[in-house]
């Protein structure tokens, strides 16, 4: 039957994510702690959220989460943060149901848009969100490198900035030479609220004052391109991540790939045809894996 996440523990959420994800083509694997700090960094509502559940084999035993579905929600527009049937009840129509759940707790709750990423292997449940309403809006890809080689190894007018700047600097960027949106986990209100890992923000200038950033006339004055970058370290060293940017990206690139020597490097979700998927080829990292970025207009 279908339920309220918000009516289940820790434990049997994280229970049930894992076995939805078990046999993935990414397979996933969380405790119930790190699932909790997922869903505060995501924006999760496990009021809104739906999972599917199998009676209680007896008397003061658990119900069996066996489909899940989180739903985060920001201001008007929702994302699936995660989406999964348990492999024993695949195929059974559970993930129908859960998804579709979904879509009417965010029509009620008032949302407008709700947004999800697909890989491009899982051929069945492009075709089940097809089949509920979701649209294909671009495709991504999540890349990584380890034998990565800056075109230059020294470069000038890149610095680092607070998020504000950049964030305010690739608003002024033109729409196609930029990342798309929606990507949720790699947007500004995301990535502020990042655990574990170190988030800054880089500018391309041309190597004068930024006058008009510094009159704060909201324009893009001297910078020609932001790329913004996660590192997250561990014992087996320091992984890289691009999340986001746009523009002129190549010397920052370079930058950082010299700055983070020794790193794995990798990219989240960055669209085929824009600067940083583009720079990062070039580079040598390779697509790891694509997705299709989709979204279900709920008004109308």
């Amino acid at each position: 039957m279908l339920a309220k996440a918000s009516d289940f523990s820790s434990s049997q959420l994280a229970a049930g994510f894992n076995a939805g994800f078990e046999g993935y083509f990414r397979p996933l694997s969380v405790t119930p702690e790190e699932l909790g700090a997922m869903n505060a960094e995501f924006g999760i509502d496990l009021d809104q959220s739906v999972v599917f559940v199998t009676p209680a084999e007896a008397e003061n035993t658990e119900k069996t989460v066996v489909g899940i579905a989180f739903l985060a929600i920001r201001g008007t527009t929702g994302w699936v943060g995660g989406m999964g049937t348990a492999k024993a009840h695949r195929r059974t129509g559970i993930g129908k149901k859960v998804i579709q759940q979904l879509l009417q707790n965010a029509k009620q709750y008032g949302l407008k848009q709700v947004w999800l990423e697909c890989i491009t292997l899982n051929t069945g449940a492009h075709a089940l969100y097809k089949q509920v309403g979701f649209q294909d809006t671009c495709r991504v890809s999540v890349m990584k490198g380890t034998n990565v080689t800056p075109s230059k190894t020294e470069v000038a007018g890149v610095k680092q900035v607070q998020a504000e700047e950049a964030w305010k600097h690739l608003e002024n960027i033109p729409t196609d030479q930029k990342e798309p949106k929606i990507r949720w986990q790699d947007e500004p209100e995301t990535l502020a609220g990042a655990t574990g890992r170190t988030v800054t923000y880089w500018l391309q200038t041309n190597g004068q004052p930024d006058n008009a950033a510094a009159e704060g006339d909201g324009q893009s004055g001297d910078v020609s391109g932001v790329v913004v970058v996660s590192e997250r370290k561990g014992g087996d060293g320091s992984v890289v991540c691009f999340h986001n940017g746009g523009g002129v990206v190549e010397d920052i690139i370079d930058h950082l790939l010299v700055l983070h020597k020794g790193a794995v490097f990798t990219g989240h979700n960055l669209a085929l045809d824009r600067p940083l998927c583009k720079c990062l080829l070039t580079r040598g990292l390779e697509h790891d894996l694509q997705q299709d970025v989709m979204v279900h207009n709920l008004e109308g």
